[in-house]
């Protein structure tokens, strides 16, 4: 299965952080919030298409080619029109069921197994208890 990220925005709304990192590099807790969504990925994910575009040099530097055993694809989006351009972008890396997830979310890592392994329901939002 696979899982495309979408990471090409360019967080304005987070500005002045995101004026020279991008948002998937932005740490919570201790880490890039990248670093949360691809350690929340089911095991039944084994590569990941990321679609970048603000800041990518950095993002691309960060992650290299493979993270935690999955192979780890780049689609530019050099302007950034909106998320049905970026997934119309990933649509030649795509091969069958996958995830779509935004590189600035963080996810429960149940939900996304549970997605994975076939509840075909689309997982909008999950309460979460700080």
């Amino acid at each position: 299965m696979q899982c495309i990220i979408l990471a090409a925005g360019e967080g304005v709304r987070m500005r002045p952080l995101t004026l020279t990192t991008p948002k998937p590099l932005l740490r919570v807790y201790g880490k890039p919030i990248i670093d949360h969504i691809l350690d929340s990925l089911p095991s039944a994910v084994d590569s990941v298409v990321l679609v970048v575009g603000y800041r990518r040099e950095a993002l691309i530097r960060y992650l290299g080619a493979s993270r935690g055993g999955r192979r780890l694809e780049y689609i530019v989006q050099e302007k950034p029109t909106g998320t049905a351009d970026a997934l119309l972008k990933a649509r030649e890396k795509l091969t069958g069921a996958f995830l779509l997830l935004y590189a600035d979310d963080l996810h429960d890592p149940e939900g996304l197994r549970r997605l994975a392994a076939g509840n075909r329901l689309a997982l909008l939002a999950a309460e979460h208890e700080h």
